[in-house]
């Protein structure tokens, strides 16, 4: 990974979310949004899981939807922090607790206090975005609080992709 000074960091991230809110991440979306609809699925927002992709009709077992090795990427809804993995979201319930890795912890800035499902989830975080998103401590607290209070969950993913993008680990142009 590339080492990235508080301030280059801060700049990345910054670019990120203007971009996000640019006319030309409206365009990307709309892409997305129109990629998606000529699949069986829909974007849909749930009480228990937020936002996320769903089944349109009844799949048969082992049916391919969608190919794709790994999530762009993935944060667990506040609601389901202490039963998902931090991750990979896969459900604590059904891994040993000796096999869990804790996160960075919480503090009362409101920063994440859930478990990793086990060190190759722990370690594909640390290498992506988890040393950024630690080194950002309290500082997303305000991000989270508005978070809690509002059921969201898509500014916690994308604030893990500017993370991802601030440790270098992903490119803002894509």
């Amino acid at each position: 990974a590339v080492a990235m000074t508080h301030r280059a960091a801060a700049a990345a991230l910054r670019r990120f979310f203007r971009r996000c809110s640019s006319r030309a991440g409206t365009a990307a979306v709309s892409r997305m949004d129109a990629e998606v609809s000529a699949l069986d699925v829909i974007v849909g927002h749930t009480e228990r899981s937020g936002r996320g992709v769903y089944a349109a009709r009844d799949f048969s077992q082992g049916e391919v939807v969608i190919a794709r090795a790994e999530p762009l990427v993935a944060h667990p809804t506040l609601r389901n922090l202490r039963t998902s993995c931090y991750h990979c979201l896969k459900p604590l319930a059904a891994v040993p607790r000796e096999s869990r890795v804790p996160t960075h912890g919480g503090r009362a800035g409101g920063g994440a206090a859930g478990h990793f499902c086990g060190e190759p989830c722990a370690d594909a975080a640390r290498n992506s975005y988890h040393d950024a998103e630690t080194a950002a401590g309290d500082a997303v607290a305000p991000l989270v609080a508005h978070c809690r209070e509002h059921g969201l969950k898509f500014p916690l993913a994308a604030a893990r992709v500017a993370y991802a993008i601030a440790q270098g680990n992903a490119d803002p142009r894509d």
